[in-house]
């Protein structure tokens, strides 16, 4: 630990006053030399491309394992974090695309995507979320769903989104739960935009089960949106993605069908879809 981490931690325990005026002038003093920051997370802070790519040939082994001392946060983390609290749909000014080729060079130096940020102390370590909704992967999907409904959309700031999702996928993170479920979220609520991206680059199979046992096309059907059931139905896996065909026959915990949910629920023109499916089949 550095002194700064040092200071830092006896005043979160409580065995220093961090109020006090001559401890203040010593952390300011601590700060302003670069105690608090490795040369690496300095180089993401600066979103320094090319000096990040320097200190991964060089010295990969000993900063792999880094991690900032205030977040918990690992070189990846700390790189997506930054991406994400920027929140910028314009990026002429190339911010969000260095940080893209920051966080693609760890995940090709060989960063693990699932891996947790550090807990730092007992409390926080009680407090953490062990359902899966820190992960990257999910916290990057939450951005990108408030993207496609925000003044965002169709900005480069959303397709820089969609890259780091489709990176971690493609290096090996694993949906949480709590992503699988945002897919539920996305078709009850006629996210069309984002259910695709959550089946067709994340990864979700469309038929996957959510509370009460209710399907994607469940949630879809009772909710009434058309243009979801529609694009449900005729999903098709592509060759080498996981997942399935959906399937309309699968019942909740209750014995209900998607068209039967539909039905309760008076959404007529999804009746139609599910009945003509059903005529489409025995003949």
């Amino acid at each position: 630990m550095t002194p700064l981490e040092c200071l830092q931690d006896d005043i979160e325990d409580g065995m220093i006053d961090g109020d006090d005026e001559n401890m203040q002038e010593l952390l300011k003093l601590l700060q302003s030399v670069g105690a608090s920051r490795s040369p690496l997370f300095s180089l993401i802070d600066d979103e320094d491309a090319g000096g990040v790519d320097i200190m991964i040939t060089d010295h990969w082994d000993s900063c792999s394992c880094e991690f900032e001392r205030k977040t918990g946060y690992y070189p990846l983390h700390y790189a997506v974090d930054k991406l994400l609290a920027s929140c910028e749909g314009d990026t002429k000014d190339g911010r969000s695309e260095n940080l893209l080729s920051i966080i693609r060079s760890f995940l090709e130096a060989g960063a693990d995507p699932n891996a947790e940020p550090e807990k730092k102390t007992r409390r926080e370590e009680e407090m953490s979320n062990e359902d899966g909704s820190d992960h990257l992967l999910h916290r990057t999907c939450v951005a990108l769903y408030d993207s496609y409904s925000s003044s965002w959309s169709g900005t480069a700031f959303e397709r820089c989104l969609e890259q780091v999702a489709s990176l971690l996928v493609q290096y090996g993170a694993i949906p949480s739960q709590p992503t699988c479920l945002m897919l539920h979220d996305a078709c009850r609520r006629g996210k069309l935009s984002m259910a695709t991206f959550l089946v067709e680059t994340v990864g979700i199979d469309p038929n996957t089960i959510g509370r009460q046992g209710l399907t994607p096309l469940h949630f879809a059907s009772r909710s009434g949106q058309v243009d979801i059931v529609q694009w449900l139905l005729a999903y098709e896996p592509r060759a080498g993605v996981s997942g399935s065909k959906v399937d309309p026959s699968l019942k909740d915990d209750r014995g209900k069908t998607a068209i039967e949910a539909a039905r309760v629920n008076n959404r007529a023109a999804v009746v139609s879809l599910l009945e003509g499916l059903g005529s489409k089949e025995k003949q």
